[in-house]
Parts: C-alpha cells; sequence; structure tokens
C-alpha cells in the first residue's frame, strides 16, 4: 500500500479507516486482528493530534469496546481512562 502520509489529512483519513475496519473485525470476533489495526490508528491519531484530543479518546474508545468483548477488564478499563 503505498499512500501519502506526508499530509496530515492523510493521516487522518488512514487513522479513520483503521477505525473503521477494527470495529468491524471487532464486531465479528476476530479480535486479533481488531486489535492491530485499532492500535495502527490510535497510533496514528496520537501522532497527529497528541494524547489528550477528542479524536485520540476516540481511538481510545474502540480499543476499551475490543477489551469489554475480549473479557480483558483491565485493559478496557485502561483505555477509558
Amino acid at each position: 500500500l503505498n499512500i501519502n502520509l506526508a499530509h496530515p489529512w492523510n493521516e487522518y483519513k488512514v487513522a479513520s479507516s483503521l477505525n473503521n475496519l477494527g470495529s468491524l473485525y471487532t464486531l465479528h470476533h476476530q479480535y486479533e486482528k481488531a486489535k492491530k489495526v485499532l492500535y495502527e490508528s490510535l497510533q496514528i491519531q496520537i501522532r497527529i493530534y497528541g494524547k489528550d484530543h477528542s479524536e485520540t479518546a476516540f481511538g481510545h474508545h474502540h480499543l476499551a469496546f475490543l477489551f469489554e468483548e475480549m473479557d480483558n477488564a483491565d485493559s478496557a478499563i485502561f483505555h477509558y481512562n
């Protein structure tokens, strides 16, 4: 995949797409795939917006929901906080 990430808007679109893909994987119980793409999305969000931005919080929310589905309460709580 050849994506020009030099412009922040492109990174935003990639992060958003990865979040959507991760949500679909979660809904279909493909948890390891979901975890991989959701963490990748979160890293992009942190790089673009910083750790305290609402978009970054949205990424943490997706991971928290995934960990809830996996019955991993400690990881879910971490991402909800």
